[in-house]
């Protein structure tokens, strides 16, 4: 009976030291996924307001908001009735980097420009052009 009872305990304390570390990495990756869409929040709402925000490389109302895969067209020229150029304009936000297609574009955009397209690539990062104008 006391053998029994020992494996009985022995048992319930493998199952609490399983349900504990279960507990804690549950944890942990919810505190990572918050994080994660915290960044993609502010990385969001950054690129709504990015042509608002100082040095946006075109004018807010030559500006058209794309959002995938690209985040802007800039028409430079649309107010004055005679586009002179198409601006491809991605928007990102702190350490972020381009994702594979973004990558993809930027690398046709660069070669129609090389062939003498009139377009452009921008990569505009706000947070640090914010903190440009704060310091100055």
């Amino acid at each position: 009976m006391a053998d029994l009872i020992k494996i009985i305990i022995v048992a319930v304390a493998f199952f609490a030291v399983g349900y504990l570390f279960a507990w804690l990495k549950i944890r942990k990756e919810r505190k990572e996924a918050v994080k994660d869409s915290r960044g993609i929040t502010r990385g969001n709402i950054n690129g709504e307001l990015a042509p608002l925000l100082p040095n946006f490389p075109g004018k807010l109302s030559e500006a058209r908001q794309m959002g995938k895969p690209i985040d802007f067209l800039v028409f430079k020229g649309m107010d004055e009735g005679n586009i002179q150029e198409i601006g491809f304009v991605e928007v990102k936000t702190g350490k972020s980097d381009l994702t594979g297609n973004e990558r993809k574009i930027r690398d046709i955009i660069l070669d129609a420009k090389e062939k003498g397209g009139k377009v452009r690539w921008d990569v505009y990062r706000p947070d640090e052009e914010v903190a440009k104008n704060l310091k100055s």
